[in-house]
């Protein structure tokens, strides 16, 4: 009898363990206008994507205090498909560095300054909420709705964790009913000893993303993992497929910049090193400062990228079902890719 019950624990471990881990595809839309036209309907459809990360706004530090900027516009004359949306809200690590040196009532403020904008994004771009009984969006016959999680994305330090995480808590006591989850870049999910661990339900690995490139690391290279440990939250991927063009100013990341044709790269104060330009004397372009010196470089995530990226993905999952998520949705990005390509990318992660 015992036998059989050893053998029964056994047989039950196996096939546990042999359950197929289940992929829910998604897309990040990081645009300024809330647009989908009917070729991204059916792309969406295609694709079996039912649900968008949509960027509603961000926040930056401006004149000692945190403000949303760069709202998301609503395009009333789109016909969007049926879709389930995640508020997303970006906030930079300046802001969290300077909330760490006010009173802790500062962090509490802005997690209802935030949940406002939300509230009034959602109406202006007229995004169905059933959650909110006084819902007056201006479409209300929209197919997008408010699902049940919001996304915050913050490049988050050692120095800044500790009013970041005191910002998600009270954000989260205020939306008792809703999934809260994170981005999550290469550094802190791979040193979390240092990061630490976000309170959320939730994090989203950006695996392009890293806190502070450098011009060495600003590739395409799928980063090079040194724990183990399996991270202690439901992880979901961004899966890159954009190409993204970045100024370093003495070895470091300064912004990112628009994208350079082959036509710019001949301007006179541009000169071809290798890989990237080097700036060679002052000049303003496209509404960015250049100094002399900083180092222009562009990485794309191709096809092939993005299907090697698929496969690693792979050996990073951990839960199931789990998100992976386009990074990001736009037709620009969409270009260099054919049904098939993303059949293939999705291929190895269902």
């Amino acid at each position: 009898m015992q036998l059989l019950l050893k053998i029964s624990l056994v047989l039950l471990v196996f096939c546990l363990s042999c359950k197929q881990q289940i992929a829910n595809p998604a897309a990040f839309f990081w645009n300024d206008t809330l647009s989908l036209t009917k070729a991204d309907s059916t792309f969406l459809a295609q694709q079996k994507i039912n649900r968008l990360y949509i960027r509603f706004f961000e926040v930056a530090w401006n004149y000692d205090t945190a403000v949303p900027e760069n709202p998301l516009q609503a395009d009333y004359n789109a016909k969007h498909p049926k879709a389930e949306v995640i508020p997303t809200i970006v906030i930079q690590n300046e802001v969290f560095l300077q909330l760490a040196k006010q009173d802790t009532s500062a962090l509490g403020d802005l997690a209802s300054k935030i949940t406002q904008k939300i509230d009034a994004q959602t109406s202006y771009l007229g995004i169905y909420d059933k959650s909110n009984k006084g819902y007056q969006g201006y479409m209300p016959q929209t197919d997008l709705y408010i699902g049940t999680e919001m996304q915050f994305h913050c490049n988050w330090t050692p120095q800044s964790k500790a009013a970041y995480f005191a910002f998600l808590t009270k954000f989260k006591a205020l939306h008792p009913k809703k999934q809260i989850s994170v981005s999550l870049n290469s550094d802190a999910f791979s040193n979390p000893e240092s990061y630490g661990i976000p309170p959320v339900n939730s994090a989203m690995l950006l695996l392009h993303q890293q806190e502070t490139p450098t011009v060495a690391s600003f590739n395409t290279a799928l980063p090079k993992f040194s724990h183990q440990t399996p991270y202690p939250l439901s992880l979901g991927f961004a899966l890159p497929i954009f190409t993204q063009t970045a100024v370093f100013r003495n070895g470091r990341f300064v912004e990112n910049v628009p994208i350079f044709s082959q036509k710019n790269q001949h301007q006179n104060f541009l000169k071809k090193n290798g890989e990237t330009l080097v700036v060679t004397k002052e000049a303003w372009f496209q509404n960015v400062f250049l100094e002399k010196g900083d180092v222009i470089k562009t990485r794309t995530f191709s096809p092939q990228t993005a299907k090697a990226f698929s496969k690693e993905i792979r050996k990073l999952i951990q839960n199931s079902p789990f998100q992976v998520a386009l990074f990001h949705f736009n037709p620009s990005n969409l270009t260099p890719y054919t049904d098939e390509d993303f059949s293939k990318i999705f291929e190895p992660l269902r």
